[in-house]
Protein backbone atom coordinates (compact mmCIF):
# COMPACT_ATOMS: atom_id res chain seq x y z
CA UNK A 1 0.00 0.00 0.00
CA UNK A 2 1.28 3.52 -0.89
CA UNK A 3 1.63 5.66 1.88
CA UNK A 4 1.44 9.77 1.43
CA UNK A 5 4.71 11.05 2.65
CA UNK A 6 3.91 14.37 2.91
CA UNK A 7 0.59 13.47 5.94
CA UNK A 8 0.76 13.94 9.15
CA UNK A 9 -2.36 12.45 11.05
CA UNK A 10 -3.18 13.35 14.82
CA UNK A 11 -5.39 11.46 17.09
CA UNK A 12 -7.07 12.77 20.05
CA UNK A 13 -10.60 12.25 21.82
CA UNK A 14 -11.13 15.77 21.78
CA UNK A 15 -9.68 19.06 22.53
CA UNK A 16 -10.89 20.20 25.66
CA UNK A 17 -8.18 21.67 27.28
CA UNK A 18 -6.28 19.18 28.57
CA UNK A 19 -2.27 20.47 28.46
CA UNK A 20 -1.43 17.69 26.13
CA UNK A 21 -4.27 18.60 24.08
CA UNK A 22 -3.16 21.72 23.34
CA UNK A 23 0.44 20.78 23.14
CA UNK A 24 -1.36 19.01 20.11
CA UNK A 25 -2.97 21.69 18.59
CA UNK A 26 0.41 22.89 18.30
CA UNK A 27 2.21 20.52 16.69
CA UNK A 28 -0.25 20.85 14.47
CA UNK A 29 -0.44 24.22 13.56
CA UNK A 30 3.78 23.94 13.39
CA UNK A 31 3.69 21.15 11.45
CA UNK A 32 1.20 22.75 8.67
CA UNK A 33 3.31 25.83 8.62
CA UNK A 34 6.39 23.75 7.37
CA UNK A 35 4.22 22.37 4.41
CA UNK A 36 2.99 18.91 5.44
CA UNK A 37 -0.72 17.98 4.91
CA UNK A 38 -2.30 17.75 8.54
CA UNK A 39 -5.08 15.74 9.96
CA UNK A 40 -6.23 16.41 12.95
CA UNK A 41 -8.64 13.36 14.01
CA UNK A 42 -11.08 13.42 16.67
CA UNK A 43 -13.46 10.91 18.32
CA UNK A 44 -15.28 13.62 19.18
CA UNK A 45 -15.38 17.38 17.20
CA UNK A 46 -15.38 19.39 20.32
CA UNK A 47 -13.28 20.93 23.42
CA UNK A 48 -11.91 25.08 23.37
CA UNK A 49 -8.76 24.21 21.27
CA UNK A 50 -10.63 23.12 18.00
CA UNK A 51 -11.00 26.62 17.05
CA UNK A 52 -7.41 27.42 17.39
CA UNK A 53 -6.18 25.18 14.80
CA UNK A 54 -5.26 27.02 11.61
CA UNK A 55 -7.42 27.25 8.81
CA UNK A 56 -4.93 24.53 6.77
CA UNK A 57 -5.55 21.63 9.27
CA UNK A 58 -8.17 19.23 8.39
CA UNK A 59 -10.83 18.05 11.47
CA UNK A 60 -11.46 14.85 10.76
CA UNK A 61 -14.61 14.08 13.33
CA UNK A 62 -15.26 10.08 13.73
CA UNK A 63 -18.35 10.69 15.70
CA UNK A 64 -17.27 8.40 18.21
CA UNK A 65 -18.57 8.23 21.87
CA UNK A 66 -16.53 5.12 22.25
CA UNK A 67 -13.39 3.49 21.59
CA UNK A 68 -14.29 0.21 20.61
CA UNK A 69 -16.52 1.98 17.82
CA UNK A 70 -13.54 4.21 17.02
CA UNK A 71 -10.83 1.52 16.32
CA UNK A 72 -13.07 0.85 13.10
CA UNK A 73 -13.67 4.18 12.40
CA UNK A 74 -9.89 5.24 12.17
CA UNK A 75 -9.60 1.81 10.28
CA UNK A 76 -11.78 3.47 7.55
CA UNK A 77 -9.79 6.45 7.48
CA UNK A 78 -6.28 4.89 7.55
CA UNK A 79 -7.14 2.80 4.30
CA UNK A 80 -8.24 5.73 2.57
CA UNK A 81 -6.06 8.55 3.43
CA UNK A 82 -2.89 6.43 4.03
CA UNK A 83 -1.06 8.38 6.32
CA UNK A 84 3.00 8.51 6.79
CA UNK A 85 2.20 8.68 10.21
CA UNK A 86 -0.08 8.77 13.35
CA UNK A 87 1.09 10.80 16.68
CA UNK A 88 -1.79 9.61 19.50
CA UNK A 89 -1.24 11.48 22.29
CA UNK A 90 -2.90 8.94 25.53
CA UNK A 91 -3.12 5.43 26.24
CA UNK A 92 -6.49 5.19 25.15
CA UNK A 93 -5.83 6.68 21.60
CA UNK A 94 -2.68 4.62 21.42
CA UNK A 95 -4.36 1.44 21.69
CA UNK A 96 -7.04 2.07 18.98
CA UNK A 97 -4.86 3.84 16.65
CA UNK A 98 -2.64 0.12 16.87
CA UNK A 99 -5.67 -2.25 16.64
CA UNK A 100 -7.11 0.46 13.97
CA UNK A 101 -3.35 -0.30 12.42
CA UNK A 102 -3.74 -3.60 12.01
CA UNK A 103 -6.89 -4.80 10.66
CA UNK A 104 -6.70 -1.85 7.87
CA UNK A 105 -3.57 -3.53 7.35
CA UNK A 106 -1.83 0.17 7.53
CA UNK A 107 1.66 -1.53 7.73
CA UNK A 108 3.39 0.81 6.49
CA UNK A 109 2.05 4.05 8.16
CA UNK A 110 3.94 4.59 11.78
CA UNK A 111 2.54 5.04 14.88
CA UNK A 112 4.29 7.10 17.23
CA UNK A 113 2.70 7.12 21.14
CA UNK A 114 2.98 10.67 22.73
CA UNK A 115 3.61 9.91 26.29
CA UNK A 116 2.64 13.16 28.39
CA UNK A 117 2.66 12.45 31.89
CA UNK A 118 3.64 9.85 34.50
CA UNK A 119 1.57 6.29 34.26
CA UNK A 120 2.51 5.34 37.57
CA UNK A 121 0.34 8.12 39.16
CA UNK A 122 -2.05 8.18 36.53
CA UNK A 123 -3.63 4.70 36.79
CA UNK A 124 -3.35 4.84 40.44
CA UNK A 125 -7.56 6.47 39.15
CA UNK A 126 -7.96 3.56 37.14
CA UNK A 127 -10.14 1.30 38.78
CA UNK A 128 -13.11 0.04 35.80
CA UNK A 129 -12.96 -2.87 34.18
CA UNK A 130 -11.85 -1.39 30.82
CA UNK A 131 -9.55 1.06 32.48
CA UNK A 132 -7.34 -2.21 33.59
CA UNK A 133 -7.86 -3.36 29.79
CA UNK A 134 -6.16 -0.64 29.05
CA UNK A 135 -3.19 -1.21 31.74
CA UNK A 136 -2.89 -4.68 30.28
CA UNK A 137 -2.67 -3.11 26.66
CA UNK A 138 -0.15 -0.76 27.67
CA UNK A 139 2.15 -3.59 29.74
CA UNK A 140 1.77 -5.41 26.32
CA UNK A 141 1.60 -3.69 23.53
CA UNK A 142 3.34 -0.39 23.51
CA UNK A 143 6.19 -2.67 21.72
CA UNK A 144 4.44 -2.65 18.66
CA UNK A 145 4.63 1.50 18.31
CA UNK A 146 6.57 2.66 15.77
CA UNK A 147 8.46 4.92 18.22
CA UNK A 148 7.62 6.59 21.59
CA UNK A 149 8.15 9.66 22.50
CA UNK A 150 7.91 10.75 26.04
CA UNK A 151 7.90 14.80 27.21
CA UNK A 152 10.65 14.15 30.30
CA UNK A 153 13.41 11.85 31.15
CA UNK A 154 11.11 10.91 33.80
CA UNK A 155 8.35 10.25 32.06
CA UNK A 156 10.44 8.28 29.54
CA UNK A 157 12.16 6.07 32.84
CA UNK A 158 8.51 5.40 34.03
CA UNK A 159 6.84 4.15 30.92
CA UNK A 160 10.11 2.06 30.44
CA UNK A 161 9.15 0.14 33.27
CA UNK A 162 5.95 -0.21 33.07
CA UNK A 163 5.69 -0.73 29.60
CA UNK A 164 8.90 -2.81 29.29
CA UNK A 165 10.38 -0.93 26.93
CA UNK A 166 13.93 -0.48 26.13
CA UNK A 167 15.48 2.83 26.91
CA UNK A 168 17.03 2.85 23.52
CA UNK A 169 13.58 2.96 21.93
CA UNK A 170 12.47 6.29 24.36
CA UNK A 171 12.67 9.64 22.67
CA UNK A 172 12.39 12.39 24.68
CA UNK A 173 11.25 15.59 23.04
CA UNK A 174 9.70 18.66 25.55
CA UNK A 175 7.05 20.54 24.71
CA UNK A 176 7.16 23.53 21.65
CA UNK A 177 6.23 26.93 22.34
CA UNK A 178 5.73 29.70 20.33
CA UNK A 179 7.48 31.78 22.13
CA UNK A 180 7.69 35.05 19.60
CA UNK A 181 3.42 34.41 19.18
CA UNK A 182 3.14 33.85 23.19
CA UNK A 183 5.11 37.41 23.49
CA UNK A 184 3.31 38.72 21.36
CA UNK A 185 -0.27 38.00 22.31
CA UNK A 186 0.74 38.69 26.25
CA UNK A 187 1.66 42.35 25.68
CA UNK A 188 -1.35 43.63 27.38
CA UNK A 189 -2.48 43.11 30.66
CA UNK A 190 -5.56 41.62 31.06
CA UNK A 191 -8.40 43.60 31.84
CA UNK A 192 -9.19 42.24 35.47
CA UNK A 193 -8.50 45.40 37.46
CA UNK A 194 -5.64 43.66 39.79
CA UNK A 195 -3.38 43.94 36.74
CA UNK A 196 -3.65 47.35 36.98
CA UNK A 197 -2.59 48.76 40.27
CA UNK A 198 0.70 47.47 40.45
CA UNK A 199 1.47 48.09 44.20
CA UNK A 200 -0.03 45.29 44.86
CA UNK A 201 1.72 41.94 43.99
CA UNK A 202 -0.28 39.59 41.58
CA UNK A 203 0.54 35.30 42.22
CA UNK A 204 -0.78 33.20 39.04
CA UNK A 205 -1.17 30.09 38.59
CA UNK A 206 -2.92 27.80 35.24
CA UNK A 207 -4.34 24.33 35.00
CA UNK A 208 -7.29 22.56 35.39
CA UNK A 209 -8.69 22.45 38.46
CA UNK A 210 -8.31 18.97 39.86
CA UNK A 211 -6.44 16.99 42.42
CA UNK A 212 -3.61 16.46 40.40
CA UNK A 213 -2.73 20.41 40.55
CA UNK A 214 -3.55 20.15 44.14
CA UNK A 215 -4.68 24.22 44.23
CA UNK A 216 -5.98 24.00 47.71
CA UNK A 217 -2.03 23.56 48.56
CA UNK A 218 -1.62 26.67 46.99
CA UNK A 219 -4.81 28.73 48.58
CA UNK A 220 -3.21 27.65 52.16
CA UNK A 221 -0.21 28.39 51.29
CA UNK A 222 -1.65 32.15 49.71
CA UNK A 223 -3.33 32.47 53.20
CA UNK A 224 -0.23 33.00 55.20
CA UNK A 225 1.38 35.16 52.67
CA UNK A 226 -1.25 37.42 52.54
CA UNK A 227 -1.70 37.89 56.22
CA UNK A 228 1.77 39.77 56.16
CA UNK A 229 1.70 40.80 52.21
CA UNK A 230 -1.14 42.92 50.68
CA UNK A 231 -1.19 40.28 47.44
CA UNK A 232 -3.16 38.90 45.35
CA UNK A 233 -4.14 35.11 44.02
CA UNK A 234 -5.32 34.68 40.43
CA UNK A 235 -6.40 31.31 39.08
CA UNK A 236 -6.67 30.32 35.82
CA UNK A 237 -8.51 27.05 34.36
CA UNK A 238 -11.64 24.81 35.07
CA UNK A 239 -12.58 21.81 36.33
CA UNK A 240 -14.44 18.90 38.83
CA UNK A 241 -12.46 21.02 41.86
CA UNK A 242 -13.96 24.31 41.38
CA UNK A 243 -16.79 23.97 44.18
CA UNK A 244 -14.50 22.83 46.59
CA UNK A 245 -12.22 25.64 46.14
CA UNK A 246 -14.91 28.34 45.94
CA UNK A 247 -16.34 26.37 49.39
CA UNK A 248 -12.24 26.83 51.21
CA UNK A 249 -11.48 30.24 49.73
CA UNK A 250 -15.13 31.55 51.87
CA UNK A 251 -14.06 29.45 55.07
CA UNK A 252 -11.01 31.24 54.93
CA UNK A 253 -12.38 34.75 53.68
CA UNK A 254 -10.40 35.11 51.23
CA UNK A 255 -13.20 35.89 48.37
CA UNK A 256 -11.74 39.55 48.07
CA UNK A 257 -8.12 38.56 47.23
CA UNK A 258 -8.17 35.49 45.29
CA UNK A 259 -10.43 34.82 41.86
CA UNK A 260 -10.97 31.85 40.14
CA UNK A 261 -10.63 33.20 36.60
CA UNK A 262 -12.11 29.81 35.26
CA UNK A 263 -10.92 28.83 31.16
CA UNK A 264 -9.01 32.00 29.65
CA UNK A 265 -7.82 31.93 26.37
CA UNK A 266 -5.13 34.98 27.02
CA UNK A 267 -3.92 33.02 29.95
CA UNK A 268 -0.60 34.45 28.10
CA UNK A 269 -1.74 37.80 29.38
CA UNK A 270 -2.19 36.80 32.93
CA UNK A 271 1.00 34.99 33.52
CA UNK A 272 3.12 37.95 31.77
CA UNK A 273 1.51 40.93 34.25
CA UNK A 274 2.18 38.55 37.16
CA UNK A 275 5.35 39.49 39.71
CA UNK A 276 5.30 35.34 40.35
CA UNK A 277 3.83 32.05 38.89
CA UNK A 278 3.35 29.04 41.10
CA UNK A 279 2.85 25.51 39.97
CA UNK A 280 1.71 22.94 43.42
CA UNK A 281 0.92 19.81 41.37
CA UNK A 282 1.61 16.21 42.96
CA UNK A 283 2.62 15.23 39.64
CA UNK A 284 3.16 16.16 36.01
CA UNK A 285 4.70 15.49 32.58
CA UNK A 286 5.72 18.29 31.52
CA UNK A 287 4.43 21.36 32.44
CA UNK A 288 3.24 23.44 30.01
CA UNK A 289 2.36 26.47 32.09
CA UNK A 290 5.68 26.72 34.16
CA UNK A 291 7.20 26.67 30.47
CA UNK A 292 5.31 29.41 29.52
CA UNK A 293 5.74 31.44 32.79
CA UNK A 294 9.77 30.71 31.30
CA UNK A 295 8.87 32.21 27.93
CA UNK A 296 7.50 35.78 29.36
CA UNK A 297 9.42 35.75 32.01
CA UNK A 298 7.86 35.55 34.90
CA UNK A 299 9.68 34.13 37.99
CA UNK A 300 8.44 30.29 38.75
CA UNK A 301 8.15 28.82 42.14
CA UNK A 302 7.10 24.58 41.57
CA UNK A 303 6.67 21.79 43.73
CA UNK A 304 9.26 19.13 43.06
CA UNK A 305 6.75 16.67 41.46
CA UNK A 306 7.32 13.80 39.22
CA UNK A 307 8.23 15.00 36.59
CA UNK A 308 9.07 17.72 34.75
CA UNK A 309 9.56 21.03 37.14
CA UNK A 310 13.15 20.02 37.97
CA UNK A 311 14.24 18.83 34.59
CA UNK A 312 12.79 22.55 33.46
CA UNK A 313 14.28 24.65 36.20
CA UNK A 314 17.10 22.63 36.98
CA UNK A 315 19.02 21.95 35.03
CA UNK A 316 22.49 21.67 37.11
CA UNK A 317 21.13 18.66 39.25
CA UNK A 318 19.53 15.14 38.48
CA UNK A 319 16.22 14.79 37.44
CA UNK A 320 15.47 11.90 39.70
CA UNK A 321 16.44 13.80 43.26
CA UNK A 322 13.11 14.80 45.09
CA UNK A 323 13.13 17.67 47.12
CA UNK A 324 11.82 16.13 50.70
CA UNK A 325 11.99 19.48 52.66
CA UNK A 326 13.03 22.99 52.52
CA UNK A 327 13.29 24.68 49.07
CA UNK A 328 15.91 24.80 45.98
CA UNK A 329 17.18 28.15 44.57
CA UNK A 330 17.61 26.73 41.08
CA UNK A 331 19.16 28.14 37.81
CA UNK A 332 16.12 29.26 36.40
CA UNK A 333 13.32 28.74 39.08
CA UNK A 334 12.51 27.81 42.83
CA UNK A 335 11.49 23.82 43.54
CA UNK A 336 9.48 23.26 46.78
CA UNK A 337 8.63 20.04 48.22
CA UNK A 338 4.77 18.79 46.98
CA UNK A 339 1.99 19.35 49.67
CA UNK A 340 4.14 21.34 51.97
CA UNK A 341 2.45 24.88 52.18
CA UNK A 342 4.27 25.99 54.93
CA UNK A 343 7.45 26.03 52.53
CA UNK A 344 5.24 27.38 49.37
CA UNK A 345 4.36 30.42 51.44
CA UNK A 346 7.98 31.51 53.00
CA UNK A 347 9.32 31.34 49.42
CA UNK A 348 6.64 33.08 47.75
CA UNK A 349 6.85 35.94 50.63
CA UNK A 350 10.80 35.61 49.86
CA UNK A 351 10.53 36.10 46.60
CA UNK A 352 7.63 39.34 46.64
CA UNK A 353 9.84 41.03 49.11
CA UNK A 354 12.92 41.12 47.02
CA UNK A 355 12.97 42.81 44.02
CA UNK A 356 16.26 42.13 42.42
CA UNK A 357 15.51 38.09 43.66
CA UNK A 358 12.45 38.88 41.37
CA UNK A 359 14.38 40.52 38.32
CA UNK A 360 17.21 37.39 38.48
CA UNK A 361 14.87 35.16 37.76
CA UNK A 362 13.02 36.99 35.14
CA UNK A 363 16.14 37.45 33.05
CA UNK A 364 16.70 33.47 33.93
CA UNK A 365 13.82 32.32 32.74
CA UNK A 366 13.74 34.22 29.15
CA UNK A 367 17.09 32.50 28.59
CA UNK A 368 15.74 29.25 29.62
CA UNK A 369 12.96 29.11 27.48
CA UNK A 370 14.80 29.47 24.13
CA UNK A 371 15.59 25.70 25.04
CA UNK A 372 11.89 24.92 23.90
CA UNK A 373 11.83 27.41 20.21
CA UNK A 374 8.96 25.49 18.13
CA UNK A 375 11.64 25.34 15.21
CA UNK A 376 14.19 23.20 17.59
CA UNK A 377 11.35 20.73 19.31
CA UNK A 378 9.60 20.57 15.49
CA UNK A 379 13.08 19.84 13.83
CA UNK A 380 13.35 16.45 16.55
CA UNK A 381 10.24 15.39 15.96
CA UNK A 382 10.65 15.45 12.03
CA UNK A 383 14.00 13.31 13.15
CA UNK A 384 12.17 10.80 14.14
CA UNK A 385 9.25 10.66 11.78
CA UNK A 386 11.95 10.83 8.31
CA UNK A 387 14.77 9.50 10.03
CA UNK A 388 16.20 8.96 6.44
CA UNK A 389 15.31 12.69 5.92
Amino acid sequence: MMINNNKITFFCAQLSGAGGERVVVDLANFFSEKGFEVDMVLMQDRGMFVDELCKDVSIINLSSATFFKAIFLLAKYLRKQKPHSVISISPHTHLVSLFAKVISFSFKTKLVFRVGISYTDMFKKYTSIKDRLVKIGVKYLYKHADSIISVSKGVAQDISKIAYIKKERLHVIYNPKNIEGIKKESKDAPAHPWFKNKEVPVIVTAGRLRPQKDFSTLIRSFNLVQKEIDARLVICGDGSDRKSLEKQIIALGLSEKVYLAGFVSDVHRYVAHADVFVSTSRWEGMPNSIIEALVVGTPVIATDCPYGPREVLALETDYQKVLQNGSEYTTAGILVPVGDFIEIASVMKNILSDKILRDKYKQASIIRSNDFNQERIVSEYLAILYPNG
